[in-house]
């Protein structure tokens, strides 16, 4: 699977100018910089992190430290990659994920401690609250965003709307000028 995305990203290459190929497969490089092949790896590289914790998740069911140690070694690839290539075209979602894997990244630090190298039950229950902590912020901030872009562009969504020819045809000048367009000149009560 990741090896025949990885066929299908560098196959791509050349077509990313073809509106139809983007029509079909736009979605594979939707949002990233698509001027360098490292760019276009994003997708691989998600995919092959996931895999790579399914099976370590599997593989060393019995070795919990090895499995936090290899997460962490991920966590910190993908900031890497994140921080040096910059992946994404807007500066904004570049900055939103790598703060997202730095929440990811400290968490997993924290994992550490449920481990067998701690045995206090104190210290593993403050933690936990600690790493409740970390995933609410993440969680808080990511919502966050969400609200104020869904804010800023609402207002001018609802404009768009009101000019489409829908709103046009079944809300009439209304739709085009606004509240001030249903009052006639002859019915206007302005000096």
């Amino acid at each position: 699977m990741p090896f025949g995305l990885l066929y299908f990203v560098w196959r791509s290459l050349g077509r990313l100018e073809d509106k139809d190929y983007i029509d079909r497969f736009g979605s594979l490089f939707e949002g990233l910089k698509t001027k360098q092949p490292i760019h276009l790896l994003c997708t691989f590289f998600f995919v092959v992190r996931r895999l790579l914790l399914v099976f370590v998740a599997i593989l060393l069911k019995n070795h919990p430290a090895a499995q936090v140690m290899i997460f962490i070694m991920l966590s910190e690839l993908s900031i890497m990659y994140l921080i040096y290539f910059k992946p994404y075209d807007d500066p904004f979602t570049n900055n939103n994920e790598i703060f997202n894997e730095a929440c990811v990244l400290l968490s997993s630090y924290q994992l550490f401690v449920f481990t067998d190298f701690v045995s206090d039950a104190l210290i593993k229950k403050y933690t936990g609250y600690l790493m409740i902590g970390t995933i609410l912020i993440n969680f808080g901030t990511n919502i966050l965003i969400q609200i104020i872009s869904a804010v800023t562009t609402l207002p001018r969504a609802f404009k768009k709307m009101l000019r489409s020819p829908f709103c046009r045809k079944h809300f009439g000048t209304y739709a085009r000028k606004g509240p001030a367009a249903e009052e006639s000149p002859e019915t206007s009560t302005k000096p």
